[in-house]
C-alpha cells in the first residue's frame, strides 16, 4: 500500500533512464540499521549485545 502512494525515487529513475541503470537490492543490515534508528527516535533503550548476536 504504501509504495503505490509514495513510489520511490529510485523506481522512478529504474522506469525513466535513457542509459542502463544498475540495480542492486538492499543491504541485509539495511533492515537492522532501520529497527536501531526507529529505538533511538523513540528513546527505547538498546543493547549493544543485540547488534552483535548471532541471528541465525
Amino acid at each position: 500500500m504504501h509504495r503505490s502512494l509514495f513510489p520511490s525515487v529510485a523506481r522512478y529513475c529504474l522506469a525513466h533512464a535513457v542509459c542502463p541503470v544498475p540495480a542492486l537490492p538492499p543491504s541485509p543490515l539495511s533492515r537492522e540499521l532501520a529497527s536501531v534508528h526507529r529505538r533511538l527516535r523513540l528513546w527505547l533503550p538498546l543493547d549493544a549485545r543485540e547488534l552483535t548476536e548471532d541471528r541465525s
